[in-house]
């Protein structure tokens, strides 16, 4: 749209180097007081290249684990997720994941049933491979931000009871993933459907996160072998068509 034209790490870092001009205005600050940014992932790399760009405006900067090296077909990201998951809890949600896979390809019926026990509109979820992602990030997020005990004990304990695994996975998702990681909206976060719609509020970021990846930063996070937790469908045909 007209409006996320704007949404770019370009402007971003102009918009910073107007701020801190502003702030030194407002607050009437000495000639040497400095400034200095900080940043962590994304903001980082923002800091990072807000200093390159403006050294004259920024004193320094300081950028941990900044993603200046921008990769399309990132699929180091589940190495990491399956060595943080340990080998026996990486092994139920990679069989969860196929068990899914498995259900939603036998008919349109069991495919619109697995989606609705997870709470997602068949409707909203037309593109399968929207689910398969909200899937995959169930998962991993659990692990990025450390909670990873709220995904692997209520899963190995489905496993070792011999319980079906996608009702313990759609469980948890429910209870735990959609709370802490999409409150408001639940799964409609992940449709494309939903990003489509124009109208913002406070809890749809999705729209915003999608039009930066696809327009500047990419790391795609894509299956790329039978050790990957996701879904062998997410890769970057599934990234490109969105």
């Amino acid at each position: 749209t007209e409006n996320l034209v704007f949404l770019s790490s370009r402007q971003a870092v102009n918009d910073l180097a107007v701020f801190a001009s502003f702030v030194r205005q407002f607050f009437q600050l000495d000639a040497d007081a400095r400034f200095v940014l900080v940043g962590g992932s994304y903001p980082g790399a923002l800091s990072y290249w807000t200093r390159l760009k403006f050294p004259h405006i920024f004193h320094a900067s300081w950028s941990s684990s900044g993603v200046v090296n921008a990769i399309d077909d990132f699929t180091a990201f589940d190495d990491q997720i399956v060595q943080s998951a340990g080998p026996a809890c990486a092994d139920v949600l990679r069989n969860t994941t196929l068990l899914i896979e498995q259900h939603m390809q036998q008919s349109p019926q069991e495919n619109a049933r697995i989606k609705t026990l997870f709470d997602a509109s068949p409707s909203d979820f037309a593109d399968d491979g929207d689910f398969y992602f909200l899937l995959a990030d169930s998962a991993a997020l659990a692990f990025q931000y450390g909670y990873p005990d709220k995904v692997c004990v209520p899963m190995l304990q489905a496993a070792q009871q011999g319980r079906d695994l996608i009702e313990a996975f759609a469980t948890y998702t429910k209870s735990f993933f959609y709370p802490t990681f999409c409150p408001g909206i639940g799964a409609r976060s992940y449709s494309t459907v939903l990003q489509q719609v124009t109208t913002a509020t406070p809890e749809r970021n999705e729209r915003q996160w999608a039009w930066q990846t696809c327009s500047e930063l990419a790391y795609f996070q894509n299956w790329h072998n039978n050790n990957s937790i996701r879904s062998r469908f997410l890769d970057n045909v599934y990234q490109l068509r969105h």
